[in-house]
C-alpha cells in the first residue's frame, strides 16, 4: 500500500469518524423529549388521565424506616384531585376540582384548629399535592407545560454503568425556581431519572431514580419513585405506586 492511499485512507476514516461523532451531537433537547412522550404517551392521553392512585411509601429516617400510604383520584380531564392518607388516627382528605378546594378530616369532633392548621388541612394544600403529583407522575409529558425553559445543549454521560442523554431544565419565575436534570436512557429514550438543585450547583438538592413502568390508559407510568439526597447519594424515599 503506497504512502498516498494510507494517507487518503486515514483522512477518510477520521472524517467518517468525525462526522459520526457530530450527528450524534445534533440531537435536539426537543428531540429527545419528543421520542420519550412518544414512548410514555403515544396517543396524548396524560390530559385525559383518569386513574385512582395508591402510594406506599418507605420513608428513611436515622434511626428508623416510617410507612406511609395515600390513596390519591385524579381525573385531569374534569380538573379533580382527592388525596386521603392518615395522620395521628385521623383520616385527612384534601380535594380540589374546577368549582371547589377545601380539606377536611373524618372526625372534625375529635380535633381542634391548631391540629388542622398544624397539619395544613385546607384549600392550599389541596392544592400543593395537586401540582406535585401531577408533575412527577405526568413525567415527561410536562416538559411540555408553559412556563419550561430547555436548555439547549444534550449532555451525554454515563450512570452506573448507563448512557444517558441529559436535558437541563429550569423555569420561569411564576412557574418554579429549581434547576432540573432529566436523564433519558440513550438507546428507547425512557425517561429513568432526575435530579434538581435549588441553586442550579446540585452541591446539593436530590435524585429520583423512576421505575417499574406501568401500562394505563395507554401511557407507560412510573410504578416508583426512589429518592436520594445530593451529595452523599443516601436514600431518603421509596414510593411504590398502583394505577387503577
Amino acid at each position: 500500500m503506497n504512502s498516498s492511499y494510507s494517507t487518503k485512507l486515514i483522512i477518510s476514516l477520521f472524517l467518517f469518524c468525525l462526522s459520526a461523532n457530530v450527528y450524534s451531537q445534533e440531537i435536539t433537547p426537543e428531540e429527545i423529549i419528543a421520542k420519550s412522550i412518544e414512548l410514555h404517551d403515544p396517543d396524548s392521553n396524560w390530559s385525559k388521565l383518569n386513574a385512582d392512585i395508591n402510594i406506599n411509601s418507605l420513608i428513611y429516617k436515622d434511626d428508623r424506616v416510617d410507612t406511609t400510604e395515600q390513596v390519591l383520584k385524579m381525573d385531569l380531564y374534569h380538573g379533580l384531585f382527592e388525596m386521603h392518607y392518615q395522620r395521628d388516627g385521623q383520616m385527612i382528605n384534601l380535594h380540589k376540582d374546577l368549582h371547589t378546594c377545601y380539606g377536611n378530616v373524618d372526625h372534625p369532633e375529635q380535633v381542634d384548629e391548631a391540629w388542622l392548621k398544624k397539619n395544613k388541612v385546607n384549600c392550599e394544600r389541596a392544592e400543593m399535592f395537586d401540582s406535585y403529583y401531577r408533575y412527577l407522575l405526568g413525567m415527561p409529558m410536562k416538559l411540555r407545560d408553559e412556563g419550561t425553559i430547555i436548555d439547549p445543549v444534550v449532555i451525554e454521560e454515563d450512570y452506573d454503568g448507563v448512557k444517558y442523554y441529559i436535558i437541563k431544565v429550569t423555569y420561569e419565575k411564576e412557574v418554579g425556581s429549581y434547576t432540573w436534570l432529566f436523564y433519558f436512557n440513550h438507546y428507547t429514550y425512557q425517561l429513568e431519572l432526575s435530579q434538581f438543585s435549588k441553586d442550579g450547583t446540585f452541591n446539593s438538592g436530590e435524585t429520583i431514580e423512576y421505575g417499574n413502568y406501568q401500562d394505563h390508559q395507554g401511557m407507560k407510568l412510573t410504578g416508583q419513585l426512589i429518592w436520594y439526597d445530593i451529595p452523599d447519594h443516601k436514600k431518603i424515599a421509596d414510593e411504590r405506586i398502583e394505577y387503577r
